[in-house]
C-alpha cells in the first residue's frame, strides 16, 4: 500500500484500505495509517486527485486529532501544496512534535524528524534526529543531524558528529560537502585538508574540486602545495563560466599567467554569445595586477594566438583571429580560427603590408593586403565589448562609460565623474533606507543594477553601523532589529 501511495496509484491504494477495515472494524492507528496512504497516494496523482486528498484533510478536523499517522500525513501533504494550505501545515506539525517524544516507536519520530526538516524546522527536527544516531557509523539520519547543526549554527556539536562518524566518512560525498560548509563556517581550514584531498581523489574532472583544495591550501598556508595543485590543473573542458573564471584568475595571480589566459580565453571563446563569459574574460584579463604577456597591441607577422586585420582590393576590411596554440582545441567560428586549420596555411607567416592570395570559390584565389596584426587576446576583449554594447542588460559587474578624446592626449572624463557622483548618492540613500527599516543590505543589494558591496563601499564613519553576521535566521532576526 505505501508503495503504490508513493507512486499515485489510488485504486491500488484505496483498495488495500478497504481490505484493511473489512478486516478490522475499529480502524485503530494502522487504519489512520491507511487513511493518510490514501491522501498521498491522490497528492501524488493528477490535479483532480490532488485536490480530492486536500478536501478529504480539510474534513478531518486534524487539529484535534491524537493520531500521528494523519497528522504526519496531512502535515507533509499540506507543505507540498504550499501557498494558504502552509500555516496548516505548520499547526499539524507543531502538534505533531508535541505528541512524539523520546519514547515513541523510532518511525514516529524519523517520520516527525523528516517533516520538521521539511518545514526548516531546524531545532525540533534535530532533537529527534539526535535520539536516533549512535557514535561510530554514518547514515541519512546522521547527514539529516549535521545539515540542522550548520543551519543552527551550532557548529561545535556539528564538528562532536563529524568526529564520531567512521574513519572513511569523507569518502561519502554529502558527508563531505557538510564538512566542507562547516569548515568554510568557522575558518577551520587545516581540517579541511584530508577532505579536499579525497574530493580531488573522487571528483578529479570537476573544477570545483580543484577550487576547494586550492582554497584549503592557500588559507592553510600551505604554498608549497598551493603551487603544485596549481600546475596540475587540467583543461577541464565546458566548465562553468565563474569557474573557469575563478581558476584562471588563481593562475594568472600565482605565476601562471599564460595557463591562466589561456584558460579564460577557450571559456569565452566557446560560449561568445553568452554575456557573462565576455564579462568574466573581460574582468580576468584587464583586472590582473600585473602585466600580462602576449597582449601586444602590434605584431610583426601572423601566427597562432594573433589577430589579423585585411583588406581586399575595394578597402573592404575583414577580421581574422588565430586561436592561441595553447588554448583549448575549439572548432572553427566567424573570424576565429583553430590554430591547426588547414585554411591557414597561405596566412600565416605574412607581415604587416605584405600582399596575400588565399584560394576563393570556384577555383578563384582573393587578394589581400595585411594591414594590422595584434594578439588574440586583444581582439577577444573587444568582441566582449561588442557584445556588451549589443546586450539589453549588459554586463552586471562591470559598467562601461565612454570618455571622448578631447586633443591629443587629453580626455573628457565628465560622464565618469557623473557616474560615480551618481552611485555615491545612490549608496547613501540606501544606507539611510537600512538605518531606518528592518532590512538587511543584501535586500536592498537586490534592486537592479546594485550590490551589497557597492553600497556598503562609500559608507561613511559616522554613518549608520553595519551589522554583520554567519547569514542564519538567528543572525538575520537580530539585524532586522
Amino acid at each position: 500500500a505505501e508503495s503504490a501511495a508513493n507512486s499515485g496509484h489510488v485504486k491500488l491504494t484505496d483498495a488495500a484500505q478497504r481490505e484493511y477495515h473489512q478486516r478490522h472494524a475499529s480502524g485503530g492507528e494502522l487504519g489512520d495509517m491507511f487513511t493518510a496512504l490514501g491522501w498521498v497516494a491522490r497528492s501524488n496523482s493528477d490535479a483532480l486527485e490532488r485536490a480530492k486528498a486536500l478536501e478529504q484533510i480539510a474534513n478531518a478536523d486534524l487539529p484535534q486529532t491524537q493520531s500521528l499517522p494523519l497528522l504526519l500525513g496531512a502535515a507533509r501533504i499540506l507543505r507540498q501544496a504550499g501557498g494558504e494550505h502552509r500555516e496548516l501545515s505548520e499547526l499539524l506539525a507543531a502538534r505533531a512534535s508535541i505528541l512524539v517524544t523520546s519514547q515513541s516507536s523510532t518511525v514516529d519520530r524519523l517520520a516527525a524528524a523528516d517533516l520538521l526538516y521539511d518545514l526548516e524546522e531546524y531545532g525540533k527536527a534535530a532533537h529527534f534526529y539526535a535520539t536516533l544516531v549512535r557514535p561510530g557509523s554514518l547514515s541519512q539520519i546522521h547527514l539529516r543531524l549535521l545539515e540542522c547543526q550548520l543551519r543552527l549554527g551550532h557548529r561545535g556539536k556539528a564538528r562532536e558528529l563529524i568526529a564520531s562518524f567512521p574513519n572513511d566518512w569523507a569518502t561519502h560525498d554529502r558527508a563531505r560537502q557538510l564538512a566542507i560548509e562547516l569548515g568554510q563556517q568557522a575558518g577551520d581550514w587545516a581540517s579541511l585538508e584530508a577532505v579536499s584531498e579525497v574530493q580531488l581523489q573522487r571528483h578529479p574532472n570537476l573544477p570545483g574540486s580543484w577550487l576547494f583544495a586550492l582554497q584549503v591550501s592557500l588559507r592553510s598556508k600551505k604554498m608549497h602545495r598551493f603551487h603544485q595543485l596549481l600546475a596540475e590543473v587540467p583543461d577541464l573542458g565546458d566548465s562553468p563560466v565563474q569557474q573557469s573564471a575563478q581558476l584562471a584568475n588563481l593562475e594568472i595571480r600565482y605565476g601562471r599567467a599564460q595557463a591562466g589566459m589561456d584558460r579564460v580565453y577557450a571559456m569565452f571563446r566557446s560560449r561568445m554569445d553568452d554575456v557573462s563569459a565576455a564579462e568574466a574574460y573581460f574582468i580576468s584579463l584587464i583586472g590582473a595586477s600585473q602585466n600580462l604577456p602576449n597582449m601586444e597591441d602590434s605584431l610583426p607577422c601572423v601566427g597562432p594566438g594573433t589577430a589579423a586585420t585585411l583588406v581586399d582590393g575595394n578597402g573592404a576590411a575583414i577580421q581574422l583571429t588565430i586561436d592561441p596554440a595553447g588554448a583549448l582545441a575549439l572548432p572553427n567560428r566567424g573570424e576565429f580560427q583553430s590554430a591547426a586549420s588547414l585554411e591557414l596555411a597561405h596566412v600565416l607567416g605574412a607581415k604587416v603590408g605584405e600582399n596575400i592570395e588565399v584560394p576563393g570559390g570556384l577555383g578563384s584565389t582573393r587578394a589581400f593586403t595585411v594591414r594590422h596584426i595584434e594578439s588574440a587576446y586583444r581582439r577577444l576583449l573587444a568582441v566582449a565589448q561588442e557584445l556588451f554594447a549589443k546586450s539589453l542588460r549588459g554586463p552586471q559587474n562591470l559598467v562601461t562609460v565612454s570618455i571622448p578624446q578631447l586633443d591629443g592626449e587629453n580626455y573628457d572624463f565628465a560622464n565618469v565623474h557623473a557616474m560615480l557622483k551618481g552611485r555615491t548618492e545612490h549608496s547613501q540613500s540606501s544606507l539611510q533606507l537600512y538605518s531606518e527599516h528592518p532590512m538587511t543590505v543584501g535586500m536592498q543589494g537586490k534592486v537592479p543594477g546594485t550590490s551589497p558591496t557597492d553600497l556598503v563601499r562609500p559608507s561613511p564613519v559616522d554613518g549608520p553601523p553595519l551589522v554583520v553576521g554567519s547569514g542564519n535566521p538567528a543572525d538575520q532576526d537580530a539585524a532586522r532589529v
